[in-house]
C-alpha cells in the first residue's frame, strides 16, 4: 500500500532514531552504534525514488549512526543531523 500511496505525496517527512544496535570494527576495536531500524533505510530509499531526494527529509540527532550509503556524490552529507 505504501508504494501506491508515496507518489500521491509531496514531500516524505521520515523520523529515524536509533533503536537498533549495530556492531562494527573500527581501528581493531568493536564499537556499538545506535542505528536506524532496517525498514526506516527501505522507506528513505522509496520515498526518495519516488519524489526526488530535495523532497525527502529525514528528522535524526547525533547519536544515531547514518549509514555511509546516505552521503552524497560529491562527499557531502545528503542528509542533516537537526536535532
Amino acid at each position: 500500500m505504501l508504494i501506491k500511496k508515496v507518489p500521491t505525496f509531496d514531500y516524505a517527512v521520515i523520523i529515524c532514531e536509533g533503536h537498533d544496535k549495530t556492531l562494527r570494527i573500527q581501528d581493531g576495536k568493536q564499537v556499538e552504534l545506535n542505528t536506524m531500524r532496517d525498514n526506516v533505510l527501505f522507506e528513505i530509499g522509496m520515498c526518495t525514488v519516488a519524489l526526488g531526494v530535495s523532497k525527502v527529509i529525514l528528522i535524526t540527532d547525533s547519536r544515531v549512526h547514518l549509514p555511509e550509503d546516505l552521503a552524497g556524490i560529491s562527499g557531502e552529507i545528503a542528509v542533516k543531523h537537526l536535532i
